[in-house]
C-alpha cells in the first residue's frame, strides 16, 4: 500500500489497522511487507509500504479475480487511499510488479509470470546492493537477461541467495511471509493453578472468562460476532501429569496451537448463550495434553440491537419480530457450532450478469454485519490456486446490461423473470426456428419433440469483455404443448445453426 513515509509506532499501528480490515474484507491471509536487515537495491525507503495477500481459492467468493481487484479498489476509495495492485501466481511476482511496474492495476493470467516480469529490472528480485552492482557490471539489467544465464554459474559467482530469489519469483520456492493476525477487540486469560483436563473444571473456568467478556461488551453496548478459545498445555513429557480423567471428548480432532473459532449470526453479550455454543463446539474436539492456560478472545463485534416492545399489540409477532429474529439467530449459531461455520451458508446476490454466477455462498455466522454495522464491513467466485495479490486502484465497472427495449424482455417486477429451478449445468437441446435469429418453434429434449405454444424474449445477457472470454446469450421463456415452462438460451446470438440449451424450468 503506497502511503507517505511511515515512521514511528503510530504510523505502524495505522498500517496494522488497515491489515485488520483487509483480513475481513479480502482474505484472512494478509502479510505486511517485511523489512529486510540490509536494504534491498532499488528502494529508497526501508519501512513497509506493501500488503501481500494470499487469495488462493477465494476468487469464487467474489466472482472472479478481476472482481477481487474491484473490491479492493472500492475499499481504497472508502478509506481515501490510492494504491497500485497486482495479482500473480506468486507473492514475489506480485510484489515485483507493484514495486517496479508502471501500471496501477495488473492481473497476470495463470502461468504467465515470466512474460509479465521479464522486462522488470533485476532489483525487483529483492537483491542486495552488492549483488545488483555485480549484475550491472556484467550488463545484466532485466530479469529476462538474468534468466538467460546458466544457474550453475550464477550460484557460484553471486551466491545461493540470488537463486532463492529467482525460485520465489517463478514458484519453485515459497516466499516465507509472517501473516498478520487480527488483534482481538477484547481478551480474557485464566491460568490454572494445576494443569487439568477435567471437563467440569475447564468449563467452569471458561464460563468465568465469558461472563467477564460479556460484562465488558454489554457496558459498551457491543455484542460478540466471533469468538476464539485457545488452550495452552504442559509439555507431553511432563512426569507430573496425573492419570487422565473425564475429557472433553474422545474425538480424533485435537486442540493444539490452533484456537477454536466460534461464529455468531447476530451480536450478543448473553454469557449463557455463548457458553452453550462454546461447550457444544468443544464436544467435537479433544485436548492434546493437560491444560495450563485458557484464553478467550472476541475478534469481531457489532452493536447490540435495541428493541421497543409493545404492551398490547401482538400483530407484529412473526418471522421478523423480536422472538422470530432471535430464534433464527439461535438456530444458525447452534448449527454452525456443531457442523462448522463453512457448513451453514447463506445466499448473497452479486452483480454478475451470468445467472449461474449471480450469487455466492458465505457463512451466516461469524461474519461482519451488512452495511458496515460491524467493526469492519466486508464485501464478499472460480479463482486460480496459488494466487497472490499485492497492494502498493482500478475503476469499478458495472456489468453490461441488456440493450433490448423493455417491452421485449422481462421486467424486474415480473414474478416469472427467473425460473425457480436453475440447472447446475445447462443441457443442450434441439430447436427448430422459422428464420435466422428467430424464436424457437419446436424443441427436443431427451428425444421428445414438443411444440412451443408461447414465448417471451429474447433477453440478451453478456459477460464483461474485460473479464475473460466473452459469453453472449439470448434467453427465451417458452411454454410447451405439454404445459411445461422452460428457460432456454441461444449462443452465439444470430447464428443460423446456433447452439441452444435448457437452463432452467418454471414451477
Amino acid at each position: 500500500m503506497q502511503r507517505p513515509l511511515l515512521l514511528g509506532r503510530e504510523e505502524l499501528a495505522i498500517l496494522r489497522r488497515l491489515a485488520d480490515q483487509l483480513t475481513l474484507r479480502i482474505s484472512p491471509l494478509v502479510a505486511i511487507e517485511p523489512v529486510p536487515i540490509k536494504p534491498w537495491a532499488g528502494l529508497s525507503r526501508t519501512n513497509p509500504e506493501t500488503f501481500l495477500i494470499d487469495i488462493s481459492g477465494i476468487g469464487r467468493w467474489f466472482g472472479s479475480e478481476q472482481a477481487v481487484l474491484r473490491e479492493a479498489s472500492t475499499w481504497l476509495v472508502e478509506h481515501e487511499l490510492q494504491a497500485a495492485m497486482a495479482i500473480a501466481d506468486t507473492a514475489a511476482a506480485a510484489w515485483a510488479i507493484v514495486r517496479f511496474g508502471r501500471r496501477e492495476t495488473v492481473l497476470v493470467p495463470p502461468g504467465r509470470t515470466l512474460p509479465a516480469t521479464a522486462s522488470l529490472p533485476v532489483q525487483a528480485l529483492r537483491l542486495t546492493h552488492e549483488v545488483a552492482h555485480q549484475l550491472d557490471r556484467l550488463g545484466v539489467t532485466t530479469i529476462a537477461d538474468l534468466l538467460r544465464l546458466p544457474r550453475s554459474g550464477l550460484a557460484s559467482r553471486l551466491g545461493a541467495d540470488l537463486m532463492k530469489r529467482i525460485d520465489e519469483l517463478t514458484g519453485g520456492l515459497d516466499w516465507a511471509l509472517a501473516m498478520h493476525r487480527v488483534q482481538p477487540e477484547d481478551i480474557a486469560v485464566h491460568e490454572l493453578e494445576y494443569p487439568s483436563d477435567d471437563r467440569a473444571i475447564i468449563e467452569h473456568r471458561l464460563r468465568g472468562l465469558i461472563e467477564t467478556l460479556s460484562k465488558r461488551l454489554d457496558h459498551r453496548r457491543q455484542g460478540a460476532l466471533r469468538l476464539e478459545c485457545q488452550f495452552d498445555g504442559t509439555s507431553p513429557g511432563d512426569d507430573s501429569k496425573p492419570q487422565r480423567r473425564q475429557t472433553l471428548s474422545e474425538s480424533p480432532e485435537t486442540l493444539e496451537a490452533t484456537p477454536i473459532e466460534l461464529g455468531l449470526f447476530s451480536p450478543t453479550a448473553d454469557a449463557e448463550h455463548l457458553c452453550r455454543l462454546l461447550f457444544a463446539t468443544l464436544e467435537h474436539h479433544t485436548l492434546p495434553e493437560m491444560v495450563q492456560r485458557l484464553t478467550v478472545a472476541v475478534t469481531l463485534t457489532g452493536p447490540l440491537e435495541s428493541y421497543q416492545p409493545t404492551l398490547f399489540d401482538t400483530s407484529s409477532i412473526g418471522p421478523r419480530s423480536i422472538d422470530g429474529g432471535r430464534s433464527l439467530a439461535r438456530l444458525v449459531e447452534t448449527l454452525s457450532g456443531r457442523l462448522g461455520r463453512q457448513s451453514v451458508l447463506g445466499i448473497q446476490p452479486i452483480r454478475n450478469p451470468l445467472p449461474e454466477a449471480a450469487f455466492l455462498l458465505r457463512p451466516l455466522a461469524g461474519e461482519p454485519l451488512p452495511g458496515g454495522r460491524g467493526r469492519q464491513s466486508r464485501g464478499r467466485q472460480p479463482g486460480h490456486p496459488g494466487r497472490s495479490k499485492a497492494l502498493k486502484a482500478s475503476s469499478v465497472k458495472s456489468p453490461r446490461l441488456s440493450t433490448l427495449p423493455p417491452s421485449l424482455g422481462p421486467q424486474a417486477s415480473d414474478p416469472l423473470r427467473r425460473p425457480q429451478r436453475l440447472l447446475s449445468t445447462a443441457r443442450p437441446i434441439k430447436v427448430v426456428v422459422a428464420e435466422r435469429g428467430g424464436p424457437p418453434l419446436r424443441v427436443c429434449l431427451s428425444r421428445t419433440w414438443q411444440r412451443v405454444i408461447r414465448h417471451w424474449g429474447p433477453e440478451r445477457i453478456e459477460t464483461q469483455w474485460w473479464n475473460g472470454p466473452q459469453i453472449r446469450r439470448d434467453y427465451y421463456r417458452i411454454e410447451t404443448e405439454d404445459g411445461g415452462w422452460w428457460w432456454v438460451y441461444r449462443e452465439p446470438a444470430g447464428a443460423l445453426r446456433a447452439c441452444w440449451s435448457l437452463h432452467g424450468k418454471f414451477g
